[in-house]
């Protein structure tokens, strides 16, 4: 037999990996991939999508309907996001292009590696349905607006070698604390506006504040005199 000799944990990790190989031999008809690695359309609806092995940058909009969110937003047209719960980003993956999964409303789960390196600005906004998320330790910026108006999202794992967190990086989140990393250097006008926590400390590298960064009224704990 094809398994004997094997344990039950092999076995079922050699079932999962074939279940995986198969969904992604299948998923790829549902994205257009430039010769270059470039992922610059996701037309597919399913509910868990892996991003094939391969790709090396997420292009812009590459999961969003721009002009259907534009509707939405001035004309309260209903948008038909994508069905997209799940989200698993390989490996081969270094970039992450502007607005690429902007207003997937449905999103509650990014599973992605340390190798990506750079997240374009409002890649996830309006992602409301997100509630956690942790950045690669790759990261060393936070392009702006990048999580704005994930209103759901109350847990943010910040790791250190990030630099500077962009203008609204976290505006209109539902933060109830945030760590920020002694590696940071500047925060970003409206960085964490409308967010729910009271209480901040600054690291003793920032040298620049920008207006409104934080919800009025927090207590902010300074580690650095002279900002």
């Amino acid at each position: 037999e094809l398994f004997s000799g094997r344990s039950e944990q092999d076995r079922l990790f050699a079932c999962r990996r074939k279940e995986k190989k198969e969904a992604q031999r299948k998923a790829k008809g549902d994205f257009t991939i430039t010769a270059d690695g470039v992922l610059k359309k996701y037309r597919g609806n399913d509910t868990v999508v892996i991003i094939p092995d391969g790709v090396r940058e997420i292009g812009e909009s590459s999961f969003v309907d721009l002009k259907g969110v534009e509707r939405m937003i001035m004309e309260c047209e209903d948008y038909d996001a994508p069905e997209m719960e799940e989200l698993t980003i390989p490996d081969s993956v270094k970039k992450i292009d502007s607005y690429a999964f902007a207003y997937c409303l449905n999103l509650t789960t990014v599973n992605w590696t340390d190798h990506i390196v750079s997240i374009g600005a409002r890649a996830f906004e309006g992602c409301e349905s997100l509630k956690k998320i942790r950045l690669p330790v790759g990261l060393t910026e936070i392009e702006e607006f990048t999580f704005f108006l994930c209103e759901n999202l109350k847990s943010i794992t910040i790791p250190e070698g990030i630099t500077h967190n962009g203008k609204g990086d976290f505006s209109g989140c539902s933060l109830t604390r945030v760590n920020l990393p002694e590696s940071l250097v500047s925060i970003g006008e409206e960085a964490f506006d409308g967010c729910d926590f009271r209480k901040v400390r600054i690291p003793k590298n920032v040298v620049e504040i920008g207006k409104d960064a934080f919800p009025k009224g927090t207590q902010i704990i300074m580690c650095k005199e002279g900002i």
